[in-house]
């Protein structure tokens, strides 16, 4: 992708891949979501129009914009320290380039070797692009907080990108 060539020329780290994660250590996520998206006796779950969670025929349809996606770019402005609904250092506050609003993001790593070498980015001040895959849900009323206007959909993160602000 372009977009990646970019960030990273900006001097931007790429933090979480979505695919490269599911590729090493999704096997049982992707096992579960697939059974759920399957079971035609329940609403919940993806609706797998596109193809089913994380499978080539998914990533395929993402490529060719079939699936939706969705980008939040900002600066970090809040940490999960001492809240105590939320474990420390797991979530963060994004103040939105684009809107008033503020974003909510959990903190992701897919090994403790990233943890160790990137952590120190989940910092104030920082900047950060979120790619979101809009996944398809079967139950089509679904709220969700990231895009109020868009019932139905589950924002999966695809990938994070921080830039160091200092």
């Amino acid at each position: 992708m372009i977009e990646n060539c970019v960030l990273i020329n900006q001097g931007y780290k790429l933090i979480f891949d979505l695919k490269i994660w599911l590729e090493k250590n999704g096997e049982d996520e992707m096992r579960t979501t697939h059974a759920l998206t399957l079971d035609s006796t329940t609403n919940s779950g993806l609706s797998g129009v596109y193809g089913l969670y994380g499978t080539s025929e998914w990533w395929d349809n993402i490529e060719k914009g079939n699936i939706e996606t969705y980008i939040v770019s900002g600066v970090i402005v809040d940490l999960s320290k001492g809240n105590v609904f939320v474990d420390d250092n797991t979530m963060i506050t994004i103040e939105s380039d684009n809107t008033e609003e503020e974003i909510y993001e959990g903190v992701v790593f897919t090994n403790e070797n990233l943890k160790k070498e990137y952590s120190h980015l989940y910092s104030i001040g920082n900047k950060i692009v979120v790619f979101y895959i809009l996944g398809e849900l079967k139950d089509k009323d679904t709220w969700n907080p990231l895009i109020h206007n868009k019932n139905g959909t589950l924002p999966i993160t695809s990938k994070i990108y921080i830039k160091d602000g200092n």
